[in-house]
């Protein structure tokens, strides 16, 4: 419940999310490189991960590709031509496809060395703003000045009149390896529900992880995968008021095989153990015996809430790599 909770009130219906899920890969594919952008709308948590795994091993490969003694980033990464400037969407673009645009009454608001587009109210269908234009907001996107191999920006989302959505995100990324993390807030005009997101790996391994907090609720999710294809994923739930914790672990091995310890423990306590292959994994009572349907019941809600939390922090941090212009880089 407490879960539900927190994704009611500051992931559905949030229009901030909304108009960047639809908006957010033409948005990044003009601030970045158009060579390797992923999908921007994630189908599951299942794939988000994946999606994010693929992105930067993409850019890895990318760059070994062509390049031999090392990289330099692009800085700014945002086309020279487009600092400081506010873009609008235009439905006429692009053969009646529509597209963004400099926006002929520009304000000069934008950031200096940023870029703003304005966020419109999005078809659920198309993914593209509703016609006539129902202008909500903006986005900046503001790279931060950074040295070679290292990335860096700020992104402020403001919708309805208040800050919905800042974060910054900030790492290393060479053609073997990248540690980069996020973090910021989330609003629904009244609370804050603060949030971190990390990702690193190498040639051979990946890890990921989220945080998420409001008032005495704290929601985490780690996972690691490495080249053999032995992965683990964790999920952590407290609240600090009532002292409970609840911790839902999954580990596979690279034959796909459930390891020991994988099921959930409430408050240190085993309540619920999995077992079996992950093509045919089973979860029973720490004694051995079926779960009840309502306890069924409620950790296939609990995994349906955690993945929308994931899906969401996976397309707000690809959508900040993308626009820091990782994908542009240069040989030393």
């Amino acid at each position: 419940a407490a879960v539900d909770s927190v994704v009611g009130q500051f992931l559905d219906d949030n229009d901030a999310l909304g108009s960047l899920g639809a908006l957010g890969g033409i948005i990044s594919s003009i601030t970045g490189s158009t060579d390797i952008v992923p999908a921007f709308a994630i189908a599951g948590d299942d794939r988000s991960t994946e999606a994010l795994r693929s992105s930067v091993y993409a850019s890895m490969a990318l760059a070994r590709s062509r390049l031999g003694d090392g990289l330099v980033v692009v800085a700014p990464s945002i086309p020279a031509n487009l600092l400081g400037v506010t873009c609008i969407w235009d439905p006429a673009l692009n053969q009646g496809e529509g597209g963004y645009t400099l926006d002929p009454n520009d304000d000069g608001a934008a950031p200096d060395d940023g870029i703003r587009f304005r966020l419109y109210t999005t078809d659920p269908v198309t993914f593209k703003p509703v016609v006539p234009l129902d202008d909500i907001g903006y986005i900046d996107l503001d790279p931060r000045p950074v040295g070679p191999s290292q990335v860096g920006i700020d992104i402020l989302v403001e919708v309805n009149g208040f800050v919905a959505l800042d974060y910054g995100l900030s790492g290393t990324f060479t053609e073997t390896d990248f540690t980069l993390s996020m973090s910021g807030f989330v609003s629904d005009g009244q609370d804050n529900l603060d949030f971190a997101f990390g990702a690193s790996g190498s040639e051979t391994t990946f890890t990921s992880f989220f945080d998420l907090d409001i008032g005495p609720i704290s929601i985490g999710q780690e996972f690691s995968l490495d080249v053999q294809g032995n992965f683990e994923w964790m999920t952590t739930l407290e609240n600090t008021a009532t002292g409970d914790e609840l911790v839902f672990t999954l580990g596979i091995d690279q034959e796909g095989i459930v390891t020991a310890g994988s099921g959930v423990t409430f408050n240190g306590t085993t309540v619920a153990v999995i077992s079996g292959t992950s093509a045919n994994a089973t979860i029973r009572a720490a004694d051995g015996s079926n779960l009840s349907n309502a306890d069924l019941l409620a950790l296939s809600a609990l995994d349906e809430a955690i993945a929308e939390i994931a899906v969401v922090m996976a397309e707000l941090f690809t959508l900040a790599v993308l626009s820091t212009g990782s994908f542009i880089f240069i040989g030393a």
